[in-house]
Protein backbone atom coordinates (compact mmCIF):
# COMPACT_ATOMS: atom_id res chain seq x y z
CA UNK A 1 0.00 0.00 0.00
CA UNK A 2 3.02 2.42 0.85
CA UNK A 3 4.90 1.19 -2.62
CA UNK A 4 7.86 0.15 -0.40
CA UNK A 5 9.05 -3.66 0.20
CA UNK A 6 8.76 -4.85 3.56
CA UNK A 7 12.00 -4.86 4.42
CA UNK A 8 12.39 -1.37 3.87
CA UNK A 9 8.91 -1.19 6.34
CA UNK A 10 10.68 -3.25 8.70
CA UNK A 11 13.24 -0.34 8.60
CA UNK A 12 11.35 2.37 8.91
CA UNK A 13 9.44 0.81 11.78
CA UNK A 14 12.57 0.55 13.37
CA UNK A 15 13.64 4.54 13.03
CA UNK A 16 9.82 4.57 14.78
CA UNK A 17 6.93 4.17 11.95
CA UNK A 18 4.08 3.62 14.56
CA UNK A 19 2.81 -0.07 13.66
CA UNK A 20 -0.55 -1.52 14.87
CA UNK A 21 -1.07 -3.77 18.21
CA UNK A 22 -2.01 -6.23 14.82
CA UNK A 23 0.92 -5.49 12.91
CA UNK A 24 -0.61 -3.54 10.35
CA UNK A 25 0.31 0.14 9.22
CA UNK A 26 -2.42 2.93 8.96
CA UNK A 27 -1.51 4.38 5.70
CA UNK A 28 -2.73 7.97 7.21
CA UNK A 29 0.08 7.92 10.10
CA UNK A 30 2.56 6.06 8.26
CA UNK A 31 2.36 9.31 5.63
CA UNK A 32 2.18 12.02 8.45
CA UNK A 33 5.43 9.97 9.73
CA UNK A 34 7.46 9.69 6.30
CA UNK A 35 6.57 13.35 5.94
CA UNK A 36 8.08 14.46 9.65
CA UNK A 37 10.85 11.70 9.59
CA UNK A 38 12.41 10.58 6.40
CA UNK A 39 11.77 13.87 4.15
CA UNK A 40 13.71 15.46 7.45
CA UNK A 41 16.59 12.50 7.99
CA UNK A 42 17.36 12.98 3.76
CA UNK A 43 17.64 16.90 4.24
CA UNK A 44 19.81 16.33 6.74
CA UNK A 45 22.08 13.85 4.96
CA UNK A 46 25.44 14.68 4.53
CA UNK A 47 24.88 12.83 1.40
CA UNK A 48 25.64 14.98 -2.04
CA UNK A 49 23.09 13.34 -4.12
CA UNK A 50 19.96 15.12 -2.60
CA UNK A 51 17.46 12.09 -2.22
CA UNK A 52 14.51 14.63 -0.81
CA UNK A 53 12.73 15.23 -4.00
CA UNK A 54 12.33 11.21 -4.44
CA UNK A 55 11.13 10.52 -1.24
CA UNK A 56 8.37 13.79 -1.82
CA UNK A 57 7.63 12.20 -5.34
CA UNK A 58 7.11 8.27 -3.41
CA UNK A 59 5.18 10.26 -0.74
CA UNK A 60 2.29 11.83 -3.14
CA UNK A 61 2.51 8.56 -5.19
CA UNK A 62 1.43 7.10 -1.59
CA UNK A 63 -1.18 9.89 -1.06
CA UNK A 64 -2.96 9.14 -4.88
CA UNK A 65 -2.77 5.90 -4.12
CA UNK A 66 -4.73 6.16 -0.96
CA UNK A 67 -6.95 8.40 -2.51
CA UNK A 68 -7.58 6.02 -4.99
CA UNK A 69 -8.47 3.59 -2.85
CA UNK A 70 -11.17 5.66 -0.86
CA UNK A 71 -12.47 6.56 -3.90
CA UNK A 72 -12.97 2.80 -4.95
CA UNK A 73 -13.98 2.26 -1.38
CA UNK A 74 -16.82 4.73 -1.81
CA UNK A 75 -18.05 3.72 -5.26
CA UNK A 76 -18.39 0.20 -3.62
CA UNK A 77 -20.47 0.99 -0.90
CA UNK A 78 -22.32 3.04 -3.28
CA UNK A 79 -21.93 6.48 -1.97
CA UNK A 80 -20.44 8.08 -5.17
CA UNK A 81 -21.57 7.46 -8.91
CA UNK A 82 -18.77 7.90 -12.31
CA UNK A 83 -19.66 10.89 -13.87
CA UNK A 84 -20.05 8.94 -17.48
CA UNK A 85 -23.36 7.34 -15.84
CA UNK A 86 -24.69 10.63 -14.80
CA UNK A 87 -24.34 12.12 -17.93
CA UNK A 88 -26.27 9.51 -19.60
CA UNK A 89 -28.93 9.77 -17.03
CA UNK A 90 -28.84 13.67 -18.04
CA UNK A 91 -28.57 13.08 -21.93
CA UNK A 92 -31.53 10.47 -21.29
CA UNK A 93 -34.10 12.20 -19.17
CA UNK A 94 -33.28 15.60 -21.60
CA UNK A 95 -34.37 13.20 -24.61
CA UNK A 96 -37.41 12.05 -22.75
CA UNK A 97 -38.56 15.43 -21.98
CA UNK A 98 -37.68 16.69 -26.03
CA UNK A 99 -39.50 13.81 -27.54
CA UNK A 100 -42.61 15.08 -24.43
CA UNK A 101 -42.30 18.98 -25.89
CA UNK A 102 -42.35 17.70 -29.50
CA UNK A 103 -45.50 15.97 -28.54
CA UNK A 104 -47.37 18.01 -26.71
CA UNK A 105 -49.21 20.50 -29.26
CA UNK A 106 -50.75 16.87 -30.94
CA UNK A 107 -51.85 15.11 -27.79
CA UNK A 108 -53.20 18.05 -26.01
CA UNK A 109 -54.08 20.27 -28.64
CA UNK A 110 -57.25 18.89 -29.46
CA UNK A 111 -58.35 19.35 -25.93
CA UNK A 112 -57.73 22.43 -25.62
CA UNK A 113 -59.54 23.70 -28.88
CA UNK A 114 -62.46 22.43 -27.95
CA UNK A 115 -62.42 23.52 -24.82
CA UNK A 116 -61.79 27.50 -26.09
CA UNK A 117 -63.84 26.74 -29.03
CA UNK A 118 -60.80 27.25 -31.36
CA UNK A 119 -59.78 26.30 -34.88
CA UNK A 120 -57.85 22.44 -33.51
CA UNK A 121 -55.55 22.80 -36.77
CA UNK A 122 -54.45 26.26 -36.37
CA UNK A 123 -53.92 26.04 -32.87
CA UNK A 124 -52.21 22.57 -32.98
CA UNK A 125 -50.01 24.64 -35.25
CA UNK A 126 -49.52 27.69 -33.30
CA UNK A 127 -48.45 25.52 -30.11
CA UNK A 128 -46.01 23.48 -32.02
CA UNK A 129 -44.62 26.72 -33.33
CA UNK A 130 -44.22 27.89 -29.93
CA UNK A 131 -42.83 24.67 -28.20
CA UNK A 132 -40.27 24.83 -30.88
CA UNK A 133 -39.16 28.55 -30.50
CA UNK A 134 -38.84 27.49 -26.71
CA UNK A 135 -36.81 24.81 -27.34
CA UNK A 136 -34.59 26.17 -29.35
CA UNK A 137 -34.00 28.79 -26.52
CA UNK A 138 -33.68 26.76 -24.02
CA UNK A 139 -31.04 25.22 -26.46
CA UNK A 140 -28.87 27.98 -26.03
CA UNK A 141 -28.62 27.57 -22.30
CA UNK A 142 -25.51 25.62 -20.78
CA UNK A 143 -25.72 22.19 -19.96
CA UNK A 144 -24.79 20.87 -15.84
CA UNK A 145 -21.67 20.10 -14.75
CA UNK A 146 -19.90 20.84 -17.73
CA UNK A 147 -21.37 18.46 -20.58
CA UNK A 148 -20.69 19.07 -24.04
CA UNK A 149 -23.42 19.21 -26.15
Amino acid sequence: MLGVTPPRVSQYAKLGLPVEPDGKIDPDVALKWLKSNVKSAASSTKNPADTSGLIEMRIRLIEVQVARGEVALQRERGEVIDKDVIVRFVVDWNTKIKIGLLNFAARRGPGIAAKVGAAEVELIGLLEAAMREHMNEMADEPLPMGIQA
